[in-house]
């Protein structure tokens, strides 16, 4: 049995929803369990888009989860080191 990667998204922009999601979720050993932006409306639409059960505009609540494997950082370049640290 292979285990499902369940991944999170911080920033939910064009490139998320252009390339970083629709490549997660062509593969069927990952779930995108949540995505997160500041901007609520952007998280919501990407949310409605590719059926993404958790919707944020906190990155805190998506990175302390304990069920979530991988977190793509899909935000501007100036914001990584913040988000990751």
């Amino acid at each position: 049995m292979t285990k499902i990667l369940k991944v999170g998204v911080l920033g939910a922009g064009r490139w998320a929803q252009g390339a970083h999601i629709p490549g997660w979720q062509r593969d069927p050993r990952v779930q995108v369990v949540a995505v997160c932006d500041p901007q609520l409306q952007l998280a919501e639409e990407a949310g409605r888009t590719f059926k993404i059960p958790t919707v944020t505009s906190n990155h805190r609540e998506l990175v302390g989860r304990d069920d979530i494997d991988v977190i793509d950082v899909c935000t501007s370049s100036a914001t990584h080191f913040q988000l990751t640290m």
